[in-house]
């Protein structure tokens, strides 16, 4: 029982502390910022060197890197330590600076489906 207390216990940790780490993700390809408090962290506030700070029993290090092939292309990598248990978690993303300029009916197509299309 023991064993198994503790193997839920850390799975339980790794849930949480990959979904913060996943929460800056999507909001770094939603808006290229991050906000933290009444602090706003820009994608240039990040670029090319370890942007650090806590939240709850979390340490956060960001560090953003331009991908070098791609112009306005850059990954994003994220480091999450739990300050009671020393649990890492490191997650890393690619994303786009690049924001459409259409809204979401403009981008929006509806493909027409055919009869023959359809698998009976």
């Amino acid at each position: 029982m023991f064993q198994i207390n503790k193997l839920n216990l850390m799975l339980t940790k790794q849930y949480d502390i990959s979904r913060v780490a996943q929460k800056y993700i999507e909001e770094l390809k939603s808006s290229n910022l991050i906000i933290h408090g009444d602090r706003i962290y820009s994608l240039d506030d990040l670029l090319n060197k370890e942007t650090k700070f806590f939240i709850d029993q979390y340490e956060v290090k960001i560090r953003a890197e331009e991908v070098i092939e791609q112009e306005n292309f850059f990954r994003i990598d994220i480091e999450l330590r739990d300050i009671k248990s020393s649990y890492k978690y490191i997650l890393s993303s690619y994303i786009s600076s690049i924001k459409d300029t259409y809204s979401s009916t403009e981008c929006y197509y509806e493909f027409p489906i055919n009869s023959k299309d359809i698998i009976k």
